[in-house]
């Protein structure tokens, strides 16, 4: 059984560095071509993204993809696994925390997961402390010539599970728990 680590990579958190080394090495991991976006080719978040807009939640605007289905998507990534001879692959996309921030989070991780049920599926999460977060954050929409926003009008406007990276730990726990599959998070050991 071949093992599927889904790197639910939230923002600020390394994620984006993680998947360029992921993208320009050859690895014992594979690291599939298939479902990346064509103005991000480093990360999946073409699976993420219109498996997001199948349950009503609109894509960022940077996502140029109307005409992406998630089935055409998930056939092609499966098969894509299938057809290598690695046993461990990494999908990596910050899109998946989004998942958790779309108010239907518990519906569709188990739908992603689902998909998924003939590997062993691990999650991968890291968590940044969240002043860190709040203030790399700041700093990278900040950068630029029209960067105006002040860091209190900033903080006010920031969502709760941007910051509060535990709800979505437990999301995917949860998911897995409930479909009792051979998975598991790879994490601290919180409740």
């Amino acid at each position: 059984m071949k093992t599927l680590y889904l790197h639910v990579g939230n923002f600020k958190t390394g994620t984006s560095s993680i998947q360029r080394i992921c993208h320009d090495s050859d690895l014992d991991v594979l690291y599939p071509k298939s479902c990346r976006p064509q103005n991000n080719t480093t990360n999946h978040g073409r699976l993420t993204l219109s498996l997001l807009r199948d349950y009503g939640v609109p894509s960022p605007t940077w996502f140029n993809g109307k005409n992406i289905i998630f089935k055409n998507e998930l056939e092609a990534i499966q098969q894509e696994i299938l057809s290598s001879p690695k046993d461990k692959v990494l999908i990596s996309s910050e899109e998946l925390f989004s998942i958790c921030a779309s108010g239907k989070g518990d519906e569709i991780a188990e739908a992603l997961q689902s998909s998924f049920r003939e590997f062993s599926v691990k999650i991968i999460m890291y968590i940044r402390e969240p002043l860190s977060f709040l203030n790399s954050w700041y700093n990278q929409l900040n950068k630029g010539p029209h960067s105006t926003q002040n860091l209190l009008m900033f903080f006010q406007g920031v969502e709760e599970s941007l910051l509060s990276q535990l709800p979505v730990y437990k999301v995917f726990l949860q998911t897995l728990r409930r479909r009792e599959l051979n998975s598991q998070i790879i994490s601290p050991d919180w409740p």
